[in-house]
């Protein structure tokens, strides 16, 4: 019996193996080929698979940077950059998050803010862009800064309609309005804000002589005209206790000015003794407030004691007299402690 010849087998396997590798090569290059990613999140890579920054600024990081900045022995503010009152310094900041530079990216417009009357603020313009920083590594910087202005807590917008904005300068004069008013707008070519300030034209002014405003800081120098007296001497403690940016100082001011108030005096009566000076003069008119130099941040009513105690039995004036008195020396001195305000006399005259 004759069975049929078989066919060679390579003829039937050969074919099957190279299917086999050529189905292997096309699933290995589909696993192997970039997807395409549908969301922004993921889109956070280049082609070079390289993590891409986001260069948004938070309020974390605000408060981290502000928290380093004022070197606070312990943190001024927390993650939510809101203040902790660490010994009464800081205020929470006023800050609007908002992409000023134009990169796509959010930037922060901050107004720090010092407790107590709100009168003292700073003003910061902060970006991570690194087209303005210089660094690629997202590291934040401040390109404006401007001392004693802000956005104003009672404005409803900080934004004019040039897409400008509008900072507040304290009232110092205390007239119920802003002293001036600066308005910012970015240019792009320069990096950085231009300025126009304009002077509040309702501002009170003294009839009798024209003085600087009567407002200091701790920043201060030697030589500066405050209100009708000149500074001589400021020291400013900073300490593990006392964070730099804290209003606590000692400051001496010269120049002969003559202040109207309530005279406080000894009675006899020991039932009246107690802390404190003496001889003080004590509610001052407004004119005279406005000659005495007087800290942003200090809340406290204006007042000060005598410290040539001795001079004043060579004046016809009693306890209660309203008083015109002359100095040459003050001393204002802001300190969380039983101290006062002194005053070297030169002359004292009772108001007829």
């Amino acid at each position: 019996m004759f069975r049929k010849k078989p066919k060679n087998i390579w003829l039937i396997l050969v074919p099957i193996i190279l299917l086999v590798i050529a189905a292997s090569v096309a699933i290995g290059y589909y696993l192997a080929k970039p997807k395409q990613q549908d969301n922004t999140q993921n889109q956070l890579t280049n082609s070079n698979n390289q993590q891409v920054k986001n260069y948004d600024i938070t309020a974390t990081e605000l408060a981290n940077f502000f928290n380093n900045k004022f070197d606070c022995s312990k943190q001024c503010f927390n993650t939510d950059f809101k203040s902790l009152n660490v010994l009464g310094v800081y205020d929470n900041p006023l800050y609007q998050i908002t992409d000023f530079t134009g990169d796509g990216y959010k930037d922060a417009l901050v107004t720090i803010y010092y407790s107590g009357s709100g009168a003292m603020r700073d003003f910061y313009a902060i970006t991570k862009d690194p087209a303005i920083t210089g660094i690629s590594a997202g590291e934040i910087k401040i390109v404006y800064e401007k001392d004693g202005v802000g956005f104003s807590k009672s404005a409803s917008d900080w934004s004019n309609s040039n897409g400008g904005y509008n900072l507040t300068c304290p009232d110092s004069d205390r007239n119920g309005q802003p002293d001036c008013t600066v308005v910012i707008n970015w240019n792009i070519n320069s990096k950085t804000f231009n300025e126009q300030q304009q002077a509040n034209t309702n501002k009170t002014t003294d009839n009798s002589t024209s003085l600087v405003s009567n407002i200091f800081t701790y920043k201060a120098k030697p030589g500066d005209k405050v209100g009708a007296m000149t500074l001589v001497k400021i020291n400013h403690p900073t300490n593990s206790n006392y964070p730099a940016e804290a209003d606590y100082v000692y400051a001496e001011f010269t120049g002969t000015v003559t202040l109207r108030g309530r005279l406080s005096a000894p009675t006899g009566n020991s039932e009246d003794a107690g802390m404190g000076p003496e001889y003080s003069l004590n509610n001052l008119t407004q004119d005279s407030l406005k000659k005495l130099p007087y800290l942003q941040s200090d809340t406290g009513t204006v007042w000060f004691g005598v410290k040539n105690q001795d001079i004043m039995k060579n004046f016809a004036v009693q306890n209660g007299d309203l008083v015109d008195m002359t100095i040459n020396i003050y001393e204002y001195i802001c300190f969380p402690a039983s101290v006062w305000n002194l005053a070297d006399v030169v002359n004292v005259k009772k108001v007829q």
